[in-house]
């Protein structure tokens, strides 16, 4: 009889244990949180040189290009985005900057770095600019001797800030992932330590659309953060403008 018990007893026991593989599975599939990482460059929608440009929050159709460690922009993005006072004469085979007092001149073909204004001659120390295609490439650091902006470059992207305002931003109480969209079944962009700072772009219920310092825009659990609370960006002043 005792031996019977036994048998039965084993046998709900592993009635349970199938019943809890095949209900708990599809739970646990259904709620734990993926680990399955997004590929960067098709996030990004960068190849090679290339690297995307995040603009304050928002990330540009334009792409920037990093060439020997150095950051370049087009013409055009400059124009765009930070400085329309460079001129580009092909048929002189110059980049000019013209402010109010003076002019600095560069050549574009052959450029090894050298500047000059009516008073001195300096060199960047790489090329200041080059043509690929039909646009005219120009770097980010002797855009930056003219134009009051910051800019940080990273693996995939870079960081640009040209206006300085009051944000808000939250405080991440412990390590977490931040997804490409709103749910624990989302792909993970990258991984988000405790204590790190996000700006908060859009809160939800359970989710926020956050964007990192280094220009990864997603969706970090509400639950992860402190409350959102303002922070006013100290503005980059690098540049004076000649009277």
């Amino acid at each position: 009889m005792k031996k019977k018990i036994i048998a039965v007893l084993i046998a709900l026991l592993l009635i349970g244990i199938l019943l809890l593989v095949v209900v708990g599975k599809p739970l646990y599939d259904k709620y734990s949180y993926s680990e399955e990482q997004k590929d960067l460059d098709v996030y990004f929608e960068v190849s090679g040189e290339e690297r995307a440009i995040i603009l304050q929050a928002e990330r540009l159709e334009e792409k920037a290009l990093v060439r020997d460690g150095h950051c370049y922009f087009s013409l055009d993005t400059v124009h765009k985005y930070m400085n329309e006072i460079f001129y580009e004469d092909r048929a002189e085979n110059l980049l000019l900057y013209t402010d109010a007092v003076d002019t600095t001149s560069t050549v574009i073909e052959g450029n090894d770095g050298t500047y000059q204004d009516c008073r001195n001659t300096n060199n960047l120390g790489y090329p200041i600019c080059f043509v690929q295609g039909d646009e005219l490439y120009v770097a980010a650091d002797y855009v930056k001797l003219f134009t009051n902006y910051s800019f940080e470059v990273y693996d995939r992207q870079v960081q640009i800030y040209t206006r300085w305002e009051e944000r808000q931003v939250a405080d991440v109480r412990k390590n977490t992932s931040i997804r490409e969209k709103g749910g624990v079944k989302s792909e993970i962009l990258r991984k988000v330590e405790a204590g790190e700072k996000v700006e908060v772009l859009e809160q939800m219920d359970n989710w926020s659309r956050v964007k990192t310092f280094d220009g990864f825009i997603g969706y970090i659990e509400n639950k992860r953060m402190t409350e959102p609370y303002a922070e006013k960006d100290t503005p980059v002043t690098d540049y004076v403008a000649p009277e």
